[in-house]
């Protein structure tokens, strides 16, 4: 059954902090020359099947949505919207670790594992599902936060893919650092794009998001926290590095051809954020930060956005999750572009009780379009937190 979470429709919509509805943002401004700005024509649906405790975490080049059990910790894939599934290699069971970010790309199959240590991880590749992982790649500066894992590119080479590590350690011996592939991840074609500068002893140094920007051959990296915040981009494969600022250090970073959607953790509000890298004419700008929609008053730390995000890679239509994760206003959002960032819109906020809501956010089915996500919330009241959520896109006008 579809239902709409928060109850009454109309505050769904384009909602102001103070539930008041707006046609479209406005105080986007227009960034690009002779582009149309696009409103949501009907509310975002999302239906709970109760009890459905797998986290998704990506559609892969063979357009299945590959996901883990939150139960039995084995990795799994399905084509038809899970109502089967196929359970693959169980990495959990044979002493590796819980896998943290799993794809399949046009040289198979790829996964992020978190080891018991709760400080490092690995990646591992194989041709097949079922078994013959084989590690490619140690992570032994810190671990992986999933959903700040940027989309695979899969028809960029033979699959683009990035990963990061993330560490509370405090350890200048151990700066976390930042990979990535170009031939889906295999064995031998990783590459160290960023290494995190440990300034602010006293605070954590991690990498909080990173994304490529094939309109511009581009790399963007965010780190946090406090005195170690940076968020710059790199022309040349990581060779040199420009600033953009030392503020927001965002918790999410995805391509579209005009910007990179941004999600700030510090230093600002509950937002989404453009960084613009082309404007009006001018397709040769610096990018810099303007901001996109406003969502609430409350700090940023509180309800930040963060991956995965609906919507496919490379397209206009984008729709990212914000979380409960302290702000205490128990509430989730969902915020969503149809037009690549020109306008962005809130499509639906519904309470989260004493769970995180869509914590580890949303993943398209590339052939359907309908999303999924992992919904962490006591909302049938029974205490229990895991379920799925389905959520079927919106129609732009």
């Amino acid at each position: 059954m579809w239902q709409h979470l928060l109850g009454n429709k109309n505050k769904q919509l384009n909602q102001e902090a103070d539930g008041t509805l707006i046609v479209q943002n406005k105080d986007s401004g227009t960034i690009f020359a002779g582009t149309k700005e696009k409103c949501p024509q009907n509310f975002l649906e999302i239906e709970v099947i109760r009890n459905k405790n797998v986290r998704p975490f990506s559609y892969g080049a063979d357009d299945y949505i590959y996901a883990v059990n939150l139960g039995n910790k084995r990795i799994l894939r399905t084509n038809d919207g899970f109502k089967t599934e196929e359970y693959g290699y169980d990495f959990n069971a044979n002493g590796i670790g819980q896998v943290e970010w799993l794809t399949n790309t046009q040289t198979g199959y790829l996964a992020y594992v978190n080891h018991d240590d709760k400080l490092t991880a690995s990646v591992w590749h194989s041709d097949k599902f079922e078994d013959g992982f084989e590690k490619v790649l140690d992570l032994d500066h810190g671990y992986v936060a999933g959903p700040f894992i940027p989309r695979a590119w899969h028809k960029i080479g033979q699959g683009l893919v990035m990963v990061s590590e993330y560490s509370t350690a405090k350890d200048p011996n151990k700066l976390c650092r930042a990979w990535y592939s170009k031939r889906g991840g295999i064995k031998g074609s990783w590459f160290l794009l960023n290494t995190h500068e440990h300034v602010d002893l006293d605070n954590n140094c991690h990498i909080h998001a990173t994304c490529y920007d094939p309109w511009k051959a581009r790399f963007y990296v965010s780190k946090g926290d406090y005195g170690n915040r940076k968020l710059e981009y790199s022309d040349d494969d990581g060779k040199t590095w420009s600033v953009i600022e030392t503020d927001t250090q965002p918790t999410l970073l995805e391509a579209m051809p005009n910007v990179i959607a941004s999600a700030p953790d510090f230093g600002d509000t509950v937002s989404i954020n453009n960084i613009v890298k082309v404007e009006g004419i001018n397709a040769d700008v610096k990018p810099f930060l303007k901001k996109g929609l406003n969502i609430s008053g409350k700090s940023a730390y509180g309800n930040f956005g963060k991956g995965a995000v609906g919507g496919l890679t490379g397209d206009s239509e984008m729709y990212v999750a914000f979380s409960e994760t302290g702000s205490g206003i128990r509430k989730c959002y969902i915020a969503a572009t149809g037009d690549g960032g020109q306008s962005w819109h809130l499509v639906n906020t519904f309470e989260v009780g004493n769970g995180m809501g869509l914590y580890k956010g949303l993943v398209s089915d590339p052939k359907t379009g309908i999303m999924y996500g992992a919904l962490n919330s006591n909302i049938f009241g029974d205490d229990k937190y895991d379920h799925l959520a389905v959520v079927k896109p919106i129609n732009w006008l």
